[in-house]
């Protein structure tokens, strides 16, 4: 914690982040969401992506704070902008669930394609259940398989249960 305040005290805003993460998780402090946030707005004020992704992360799941999607979505955009492959992949989930925004699969599929090519395995898996139940593309096993393929190699456990669960020979016949 030292080392990341003094960084802090300079304005590095990843060492600001990296303060709310300890609180957040209670890592050599106790742990306090709203403290977490307060560290994660100063990193975001500072300029860190990662950190303008853990407010919008915040406000989506009401730690710290009130859920208010909208404020989440704000600051999500922001740190999308910046090129930062989680908010892409939230903000995906925000229009494939309906939170926040009218749901919507085609603007969804957009930003979860986004997402992956920043490498979020998150993205991907979405993308395998987006090809798997026909959401805003064509229904296509294997494309659904390939995706949840890849996002398992990424080490995302849902599309490794996917995967487990799923070797049937409709999934086999179907990548063939």
């Amino acid at each position: 914690m030292k080392w990341y305040q003094k960084a802090a005290a300079v304005g590095d805003g990843l060492a600001m982040n990296q303060i709310g993460q300890m609180y957040q998780n209670g890592e050599g402090v106790k742990q306090d969401p709203t403290e977490a946030l307060l560290w994660y707005r100063k990193g975001a004020e500072a300029g860190d992506p990662m950190a303008t992704y853990d407010v919008g992360w915040a406000f989506a799941r009401g730690c710290g704070v009130n859920q208010d999607y909208a404020e989440a979505m704000k600051w999500f955009l922001k740190s999308a902008e910046a090129g930062n492959g989680k908010s892409m992949n939230e903000i995906g989930g925000l229009y494939a669930t309906g939170s926040g925004v009218p749901q919507d699969d085609a603007v969804a599929l957009k930003w979860f394609q986004k997402a992956q090519q920043h490498g979020d395995p998150s993205a991907m898996a979405w993308l395998g259940s987006f090809y798997e139940q026909g959401r805003g593309v064509p229904r296509d096993l294997a494309a659904a398989k390939a995706w949840y393929e890849k996002a398992a190699a990424a080490d995302n456990d849902f599309a490794k249960k996917w995967l487990a669960e799923h070797d049937t020979p409709e999934t086999r016949s179907a990548t063939k």
